[in-house]
């Protein structure tokens, strides 16, 4: 079930023109770009964009059009919940198919509220609820093999040198949390008991951050007797203060592996909180929180490849899905949920 609601970030105006002659500072390298004919939004400004996009495509080049950024034009209290930028949650439901259903099918959980402040954000108002969001899909679909037969991290045995309170990470409970320090090489070593050969192998991690504003990395290596390992798989991933999205899990692809042994050597350029770990046969999408633009690169002046990915490790077979397999049933489902 997916529904569309409030963001962190606001509509905005941008303008074209700067400030008046008298007003500019000779400091302020933006005031060097002279004054245009053409105001913004007016008639002279819609046809000048519209001969650029007719140019544009006649000569092979893309034109892309974003709002100014949150914490200089984009809104302010006079803006409406209803006027807000938009983003997508979705929520999943497990059903036996081969019967009649009728259930209530779950809103995804709403964690977002207003905000101000830019780089340190501060809550202007109470959080979000179900009634600022309203329901976009419902989608089915096959649930993948590995999914269905997914590991027990109960049993999976967790070791680490250099990490405190490691339990932590694995309780089930997202209200505890240990520290990964700054700028070390963080240690965990797993012994996957579950691991056969007639079962689909580990090929993905999942770590919940409570922060933002970092860079993660993280090493995989896998052995079959504990003591030589070999790397499988390497991801860095960075979070920002902006988005709605920028706490959601860090999932990390690698490698599918049968190996009994795995270990995983995180770095992070700053300390930072994590809650919950885990190791899986799901296949994931690496870097989904920025693909989807859930969160943003934090700096105002980004490089060129900051929203390019390199190409991650193939999933295994029976752990993804197939996309014209999945039916949509949105008419199925009333205004309550229910399906």
């Amino acid at each position: 079930r997916s529904i569309i609601g409030n963001s962190l970030l606001k509509l905005c105006r941008t303008h074209v023109n700067y400030k008046p002659e008298s007003e500019r500072k000779t400091s302020d390298v933006r005031n060097m770009t002279p004054l245009g004919e053409a105001k913004f939004m007016s008639d002279a400004w819609w046809e000048a964009v519209q001969w650029a996009v007719k140019e544009a495509d006649r000569c092979g080049v893309e034109i892309g059009f974003f709002n100014s950024p949150g914490w200089s034009q984009s809104g302010g209290p006079w803006m409406k919940p209803s006027q807000s930028m938009r983003y997508l949650a979705h929520s999943e439901t497990i059903i036996s198919g081969g019967r009649k259903v009728d259930q209530i099918i779950p809103a995804p959980e709403v964690t977002t509220y207003p905000m101000a402040g830019g780089s340190r954000p501060v809550q202007t108002g109470p959080k979000f609820t179900e009634r600022d969001f309203q329901d976009v899909r419902l989608i089915a679909f096959r649930q993948p093999e590995t999914e269905a037969d997914d590991l027990d991290m109960s049993r999976v045995v967790l070791s680490s040198e250099n990490i405190e309170e490691l339990y932590k990470l694995v309780d089930g409970s997202e209200e505890t949390f240990t520290f990964f320090e700054r700028d070390k090489d963080l240690i965990i070593d797993l012994e996957v008991t579950e691991i056969t050969e007639n079962k689909t192998g580990t090929q993905s991690i999942s770590i919940k951050p409570l922060d933002v504003n970092y860079k993660l990395s993280c090493r995989i290596e896998s052995s079959d007797d504990g003591m030589s390992y070999k790397q499988i798989g390497y991801f860095t991933e960075q979070r920002g203060h902006q988005g709605a999205k920028n706490k959601d899990a860090i999932l990390i692809p690698f490698n599918e592996s049968k190996a009994k042994y795995l270990r995983l050597v995180f770095k992070v350029n700053k300390t930072v909180r994590f809650s919950e770990l885990s190791v899986s046969r799901r296949a994931v999408l690496g870097g989904y929180v920025r693909k989807q633009l859930g969160e943003t690169d934090p700096s105002t002046t980004p490089a060129w490849d900051a929203y390019f990915w390199p190409e991650q490790s193939p999933p295994a077979e029976g752990s993804v899905v197939i996309s014209g397999n999945v039916v949509d049933l949105s008419e199925k489902m009333d205004e309550e949920g229910r399906f």
